[in-house]
């Protein structure tokens, strides 16, 4: 059964052997993909949690849609989907989002409403102005639609139509994109920006050659049961058993022991990566513990509260010695995939250590700076965070693969 797969970065058509591509945006809609925050938001019989993407350049810097004071944005679904009766029609933060094109980078919520219109339509309405130079900036790019007010037909592909007042002077744009709904859960990687404070995007960094991104990859895991997957990492790639994985071997710690090693732990996806051209150096790693030296896999993150951040795999991601865009992708092999963009810019940085390597682990340690928890306090507000929004993007693409 083809599935989707939400791949962060530029939207783009991404072709590998063995695959095709979502079909050509229509209007508005460029893409419509399950969110990145649940396992189960595409699959036949639960909750729909999907995310519309608007045919706009996801890149920060450019702008976004614009939604006037007054003005709408209605997603319908087709009649397949079933409404809750349970989910009240009056608004509800739980209903939907606006999102500025990243994981929890949504638009301020005092700046628009979300109501319920009809058995299956959802509307948004700006109650100030949003626009891609206010506090919203870079404008709406997304459309989270969530909060159990539908539930999911059975397994298939269906259209999302989008009607929305987002033109020029609130003119009127109209769009539709199509969703698979699968028979069951797969796993997945989905991209997170959870442990950071917001707005905060570690999706999209520009990062100096020859120097680590300063904000680490984060990623949400999520295994076939639908439970948040601990214990995961990322090591050197190997060559002879995985020749597609160039940049890495995604690995679950099955023994327990706390170290990864591809020799004796289960492979379950892995890097496949992506630099300009000539360029050496670049890794994707886990980060190491710097009392333990073991490396830090998913579930031993701490939330902002101090709790454990379950499913949460953090990657290290280190350019190479050639300016341009370098875009790993992470996959699962039973599940989708994810594709990370740091683009190196400007001079090179300073001479820094070569890595250490450890037995089965990748090598980067967490940079100094950069905390185990999300907490605001940790993470920092200085000029340097806040000209992080300003280089952080979060995009999507659509893609189907069928299961080898």
């Amino acid at each position: 059964m083809p599935h989707l797969i939400l791949v962060v970065g530029v939207i783009v058509v991404f072709l590998t052997a063995g695959t095709t591509a979502w079909a050509q945006p229509t209007g508005l809609v460029a893409a419509v993909v399950k969110s990145p925050v649940t396992p189960d938001g595409n699959v036949a019989g639960r909750p729909t949690d999907i995310n519309v993407i608007l045919n706009a350049s996801l890149d920060p810097q450019a702008p976004g849609r614009t939604l006037l004071r007054g003005r709408t944005i209605k997603v319908t679904l087709p009649e397949d989907f079933t409404r809750n009766p349970d989910v009240p029609a009056v608004d509800s933060k739980n209903q939907g989002f606006l999102v500025k094109g990243w994981p929890q980078g949504d638009v301020r919520r005092g700046d628009y409403t979300v109501s319920l219109e009809s058995e299956r339509a959802q509307v948004f309405t700006a109650t100030d102005d949003i626009t891609p130079g206010g506090p919203d900036e870079p404008g709406i790019k997304v459309l989270h639609l969530r909060g159990r007010a539908f539930v999911n037909p059975p397994a298939g592909e269906y259209r999302i139509r989008v009607e929305a007042e987002t033109g020029p002077n609130g003119m009127r744009e109209v769009g539709e994109g199509t969703i698979t709904i699968l028979p069951a859960i797969a796993p997945s990687i989905n991209p997170s920006n959870a442990l950071f404070a917001q707005p905060s995007n570690g999706n999209w960094q520009r990062t100096p050659l020859n120097a680590d991104n300063r904000l680490p990859f984060d990623f949400l895991l999520f295994n076939a049961r639908g439970e948040r997957d601990n214990g995961v990492g990322v090591v050197p790639a190997d060559g002879a058993r995985f020749p597609r994985y160039t940049g890495g071997l995604i690995v679950r710690d099955g023994n327990g022991d706390g170290v990864l090693d591809a020799a004796v732990d289960p492979v379950i996806g892995g890097v496949i990566g992506a630099a300009p051209q000539g360029a050496t150096g670049q890794v994707a790693s886990t980060p190491l513990d710097p009392t333990t030296r073991k490396p830090i896999l998913s579930g031993q993150l701490r939330d902002p509260q101090g709790s454990p951040a379950a499913g949460i795999m953090r990657v290290q991601f280190r350019t190479g010695n050639q300016h341009g865009e370098y875009a790993p992708t992470f996959e699962l092999t039973d599940g989708n995939a994810v594709r990370m963009v740091t683009v190196a810019t400007g001079a090179a940085a300073a001479a820094q250590p070569s890595p250490v390597a450890s037995p089965g682990a990748a090598a980067v340690q967490v940079p100094r700076g950069l905390p185990r928890t999300g907490s605001v306090a940790s993470l920092g507000s200085t000029p340097a965070m806040v000209g992080l929004v300003l280089v952080g993007l979060g995009a999507a693409i659509l893609r189907s693969r069928k299961r080898e």
